[in-house]
């Protein structure tokens, strides 16, 4: 899925894959783990980055591996508009992971 977000002077463009395949039994209960496959790409489509980003849903929220998070090569602004699209892809479709 691809999504186009906007804030302040920064507009990126965030895609999110989840491989049904890749799916990893639970943690903890009622806690599941889920790899994410996520670029992001500036607003002329160049890639800003890519790769995979680990995320932990449970009954209380999701959430995204933070170490991930804080090594993403993207200024801060932008960490910040990725992981709550991330939140955004992710939550309509917790039912079914």
């Amino acid at each position: 899925m691809k999504v186009k977000s906007a804030f302040k002077k920064y507009t990126c463009w965030f895609e999110f894959f989840i491989n049904p395949d890749e799916l990893f039994p639970e943690i903890f209960p009622g806690t599941k783990s889920v790899d994410v496959r996520a670029a992001i790409l500036s607003e002329q489509q160049v890639v800003l980055w890519s790769g995979v980003v680990s995320v932990k849903v449970n009954e209380f929220g999701i959430f995204p591996e933070p170490k991930q998070a804080r090594e993403l090569p993207v200024p801060d602004t932008i960490k910040k508009m990725f992981l709550l699209e991330l939140r955004r892809y992710i939550k309509p479709q917790k039912a079914f992971l």
